[in-house]
């Protein structure tokens, strides 16, 4: 899985000293914070967090999709 990262409106209306705030937020990463996060041992940390599963633009069908991504998070347990 890659996670990634996706701007809200409020981002670019939004300025910090003169700049966007979605420009400062991408200023701020280092670059560790790029690259691949275990998302199972992730999700098990954090046991109360709510599992959302977000298609935004999915090339496939949907509601397959849906059930492979729970499919997935049954199988780790999370």
């Amino acid at each position: 899985m890659t996670p990634g990262y996706h701007n809200h409106s409020w981002e670019t209306s939004t300025l910090i000293g003169g700049r966007h705030a979605l420009e400062v937020f991408a200023e701020a990463l280092e670059p560790a914070d790029r690259g691949e996060v275990d998302v199972a041992a992730s999700l098990r940390a954090a046991p109360q967090a709510l599992r959302v599963v977000e298609f935004d633009d999915y090339a496939g069908e949907i509601f397959e999709g849906i059930a492979t991504s729970l499919a997935w998070l049954r199988a780790h347990d999370v």
